[in-house]
């Protein structure tokens, strides 16, 4: 509900919560720290995967899209995420999560930053949106 927001968070936290619930990835522990805006009141550059809100543009109007931030972390071994896509449109991204979930689920890895920084950049936007989610890859500068 901030002036700054360029959508509403609430209600994409809550369809990212119902889709996870749905394929039964509720029982990780993975912090996703969800903004509205480049402010970082909502810290999306310290969960584990980071959202920030965005819009793109597209031959219909303006939408609703996502910059995913990845690996961020508090406490001892604190860390700033890395942009990993951009402008990921909202409609996409219940379902970008529970892919990059089910992956991580079925890792073997124990510790979420330890399997994010176990990938390429590519390879995380591809776990999250196949080869189609290349084209919201974050270029690095």
């Amino acid at each position: 509900y901030c002036n700054y927001s360029v959508g509403e968070t609430k209600v994409m936290l809550i369809r990212i919560l119902k889709r996870l619930e749905l394929e039964g990835l509720l029982d990780m522990d993975v912090k996703i720290n969800l903004d509205g805006c480049p402010h970082a009141c909502g810290q999306h550059w310290l969960g584990d995967i980071g959202l920030q809100g965005t819009t793109i543009r597209t031959p219909t109007g303006v939408k609703y899209a996502f910059d995913v931030i990845l690996g961020g972390g508090y406490g001892l071994d604190a860390s700033i995420g890395s942009v990993t896509a951009r402008r990921v449109p909202a409609e996409l991204i219940p379902g970008w999560i529970a892919n990059l979930l089910k992956a991580y689920k079925t890792s073997g890895f124990t510790n979420f930053r330890d399997f994010v920084r176990s990938k390429s950049p590519e390879e995380l936007v591809r776990l999250m949106g196949g080869d189609e989610g290349l084209q919201f890859m974050a270029t690095r500068r």
